[in-house]
């Protein structure tokens, strides 16, 4: 492993796991930005989970970032579903 692969691994933001994938909580689709504020580090199970549970299910299990999630989905004007 190269020390520049080594500098963009993330720990999943929920598990903790080294293998974080950047993910958007509001998708660029749908008014989403590349700002801070709207991405998270998942791991694929995590990320994966965010993506067939929706928004509000997944914050439902993870409250821990509701808030999070509710700011991001108020920033780009999106109703959290």
């Amino acid at each position: 492993m190269k020390f520049s692969d080594i500098r963009e691994m993330h720990p999943c933001e929920v598990c903790g796991r080294m293998d974080g994938q950047r993910h958007h909580i509001v998708t660029r689709g749908s008014g989403g930005d590349d700002d801070k504020s709207n991405l998270m580090w998942l791991c694929a199970e995590h990320h994966g989970a965010f993506h067939s549970q929706g928004r509000s299910t997944w914050a439902a299990e993870y409250p821990e970032f509701s808030e999070r999630i509710m700011a991001a989905c108020e920033r780009a004007g999106r109703v959290i579903k």
